[in-house]
């Protein structure tokens, strides 16, 4: 069975569809699309090389994860990174993404909080962590003091920003779970270009059968030949083929369970739906 939720973002000029399995650099981060909650699990380690910490409060890379997020609309971002376990000590940072270049990141937010020995604070300095309405702080150093909490302000973003969050897990290799909130909405797509995102009808979801698992996309008469992705939310392609104007693409069954967005790829435009996939049972 199959349900549809659908928004149509366009971008241009879209860089490539190549994922990285363990995100543990800077220039190879998870793209996160769709709703939060986001489930990760964490391995030992960091990736190539101990990135973009030197002179941050939090210093170095342990068991790290990069994660990317884009802004489509303005607002707020605020979000919370919660342990599996509720108690481990997550640490992260916040990098403005000013280019491909990682050494021209700006940071904007950096939590190095955590627990230290005999301290009867530590509780409000491991497990949840994030940024938050009410707070104020843009940066907490390591070690847990009486005024010491494991939230940062909120961070105003606007259309076309893209951000970097690097995830350490001091404590062990548990998970985590992220959620995102506020006002601003984030989505999986990413350009390389500073242009406008503008709205074009380039193809339509025209059914999405809950019976069949049945999935049919018409492309307008106006669409430039290029390529059709379904992409999944750990960010990898599991369906592309070429695509031309006027034409109606039929997946009958579509197999596929969770969600995951529908990318019409040209030279010039990148359109996406999203799509939920309920499953049979």
């Amino acid at each position: 069975m199959m349900k549809g939720l659908f928004t149509i973002i366009i971008a241009t000029l879209i860089s490539n569809f190549l994922f990285a399995q363990e995100h543990k650099d800077c220039t190879t981060p998870m793209v996160l699309c769709g709703e939060s909650p986001f489930s990760f699990t964490v391995s030992e380690g960091i990736g190539v090389k101990d990135e973009i910490t030197d002179g941050t409060c939090v210093g170095t890379e342990y068991n790290s994860i990069w994660i990317e997020l884009n802004v489509v609309t303005q607002g707020d971002l605020i979000f919370d990174i919660m342990p599996k376990n509720g108690i481990s000590d997550f640490d992260f940072l916040v990098l403005k993404k000013e280019s491909d270049n990682c050494d021209e990141h700006e940071v904007v937010r950096c939590m190095a909080t955590g627990a230290t020995a005999n301290n009867p604070n530590n509780e409000n300095c491991t497990g949840n962590t994030g940024l938050q309405y009410g707070e104020t702080d843009i940066v907490e150093e390591p070690g847990c003091s009486q005024t010491d909490n494991n939230y940062l302000a909120p961070l105003e973003v606007f259309h076309g920003d893209r951000y970097l969050l690097l995830i350490n897990n001091f404590s062990d290799t548990v998970g985590f779970d992220l959620v995102l909130d506020g006002t601003a909405e984030i989505h999986c797509i990413t350009t390389t270009s500073n242009k406008v995102v503008e709205k074009a009808d380039n193809f339509d979801i025209v059914s999405s059968n809950v019976v069949s698992d049945q999935l049919i996309i018409q492309t307008a008469n106006n669409f430039e030949d290029g390529k059709l992705y379904i992409v999944n939310m750990l960010g990898q392609v599991v369906h592309q083929q070429n695509v031309i104007a006027n034409e109606v693409i039929r997946f009958d069954p579509i197999n596929l369970v969770g969600t995951h967005v529908v990318i019409l790829k040209t030279q010039s435009h990148l359109s996406s739906q999203k799509v939920i996939f309920v499953g049979k049972g």
